[in-house]
């Protein structure tokens, strides 16, 4: 079997006809005209379910004369999974979890009381959750400063991260830095808040700019660009459940 990668470049031309999958030994692989995809780093590409394995050959189906892996969410998880979180699991699961010491729900603007309220509407239930969960309730604060969170809660977070596979992890990560919250991330794992709901809580400051100042062409598709790479890293999580 050829071992060389077929696709090098960021955005090669694309030369095969059909995506499909494969079974292999505890889990199903992504094939070109037959021939197994490779990551990045050269590994052969694996994922548990068949029906994430569909997801993924469908990514490389969609795309057009050339490939552009901007547009395979998916397939850029796990390839970051496969390539990086399975060698640093330790330190990917503990930034994620540090990330409660900057989580957006804990910063709350101080105007104008529009905004206020669309935070509170929208935060303080995962807040409360929080606090349900593991007996602390997250500090919040309406200045500029880092408000450091009480350390039991990170570590609640760590132990509740370290234990998914390396793919679940890294769509974790990747829902995280997006919403640019650990709590809104962990309560889609929990299935407290679904795609929807998720998204709005972690587009509450820039739906208010929105609203205000409307949004021109090239921030509106970076915005698409953005939620898309957020609903795959949902779309992993809910696959660790089924």
């Amino acid at each position: 079997m050829d071992t060389k990668p077929l696709v090098k470049n960021k955005r090669a031309k694309r030369v095969y006809q059909k995506a499909g999958i494969i079974a292999l030994k505890g889990g199903f692989s992504v094939t070109l005209d037959g021939q197994s995809v490779l990551t990045p780093a050269g590994s052969q590409l694996f994922v548990k379910k068949a029906e994430f394995a569909v997801e993924l050959a469908a990514e490389w189906n969609s795309q057009g004369a050339y490939i552009e892996r901007a547009s395979m969410p998916l397939n850029r998880i796990v390839n970051t999974a496969i390539d990086h979180v399975a060698y640093e699991r330790i330190g990917v699961a503990k930034e994620v979890a540090s990330y409660a010491n900057f989580d957006l729900v804990c910063y709350r603007a101080i105007g104008p009381s529009g905004l206020i309220a669309k935070q509170e509407a929208a935060w303080n239930p995962l807040l409360d959750w929080i606090e349900i969960a593991c007996g602390i309730k997250p500090a919040t604060t309406n200045d500029i400063q880092t408000v450091p969170q009480d350390p039991k809660l990170i570590s609640y977070i760590a132990a509740r991260i370290k234990v998914v596979d390396d793919v679940t992890l890294a769509s974790f990560a990747m829902a995280t830095t997006i919403a640019g919250s650990v709590l809104i991330a962990l309560a889609i794992f929990d299935s407290v808040l679904e795609l929807q709901s998720a998204w709005h809580a972690a587009q509450i400051d820039e739906d208010w700019q929105i609203e205000l100042w409307g949004e021109d062409t090239e921030a509106a598709l970076r915005r698409a660009n953005v939620k898309r790479d957020f609903k795959a890293a949902v779309q992993v999580m809910d696959f660790s459940h089924s």
